[in-house]
């Protein structure tokens, strides 16, 4: 049968964004800031801030590859949004689960009250990739914008490390950033409007340990999260204390949103304590 998952999305408003995105200029402080929240703990990291304001900014181990683990989900993100632009993708059409997708869940589906074969249209479908992080309906809709293309639009984005064809799903932490800065600029292909609704999705992300957890409760955020057994990841875009600012952190560690906190909360109180 046809499930709707429209009362997953409250559609929160995405707040202002500057007109243009200040170049990124290396900030001294900022980087000891992060390297101190790190200090002493096991494991890779990588980290990625982007201040769209002003250009401070920061990076360590910015080119490491990691596993993606569901960070892949924002890459199929933007290429479901920029072949709706093209006129390429109908998001009233239906897509059916069937049971190699159901086969890929992660304890998601029962929450969706989703059964093989049901149908969602694919506005759901990004609804319940984007929200609730369900895998089946992401490896839906990989196949039918299909891998290809959206390594194509990586590409054209200037993302090095990134391949959602590639079955080991490669990703470093600027690839991230990168990635999420270009959603939020409206670049790849899409209008204003897709570029809003890509960012309300990701204000919604029920996962909300790490780069969340390090900010005030009333910061807007918009994230993807990744986790798995050699995978913490969160990438967000945070309307922070001096203007707006990209936070990518990766880590090889499993499911440990410890440092990933740290890192937040040490970026948040670095720009708020600037002039």
């Amino acid at each position: 049968m046809v499930v709707s998952l429209a009362w997953l999305d409250n559609s929160p408003p995405v707040p202002d964004l500057p007109p243009s995105f200040a170049a990124e200029s290396p900030d001294g402080g900022l980087q000891a800031a992060i390297e101190t929240a790190l200090a002493g703990r096991e494991g890779s990291y990588s980290v990625v801030v982007h201040n769209l304001a002003n250009g401070r900014g920061a990076s360590l181990n910015a080119d490491k590859v990691y596993y993606a683990a569901s960070l892949y989900k924002l890459e199929v993100l933007l290429e479901v949004f920029r072949q709706r632009d093209a006129g390429q993708l109908d998001f009233g059409g239906l897509l059916t689960l069937e049971k190699k997708y159901i086969d890929l869940d992660l304890k998601t589906l029962d929450a969706l009250e989703i059964l093989e074969n049901d149908e969602v249209t694919v506005r759901d479908a990004v609804r319940a990739m984007t929200i609730v992080s369900d895998t089946p309906t992401a490896a839906l809709l990989q196949d039918t914008v299909g891998a290809g293309r959206i390594d194509e639009t990586l590409a054209s984005l200037g993302l090095g490390s990134t391949q959602s064809a590639n079955r080991e799903l490669p990703t470093s932490a600027r690839d991230m950033a990168r990635l999420l800065t270009a959603i939020a600029a409206g670049e790849g292909g899409v209008n204003a409007g897709s570029r809003n609704e890509m960012l309300s999705l990701l204000e919604q992300e029920g996962y909300r340990a790490g780069v969340i957890a390090g900010v005030p409760p009333d910061a807007a955020v918009a994230h993807k999260t990744g986790s798995y057994s050699d995978a913490t990841h969160d990438v967000a875009l945070v309307w922070g204390p001096k203007g707006p600012y990209v936070i990518a952190v990766l880590t090889d560690r499993s499911y440990d949103w410890d440092a990933i906190r740290e890192v937040s909360r040490a970026v948040w109180d670095y720009f708020a304590a600037q002039p």
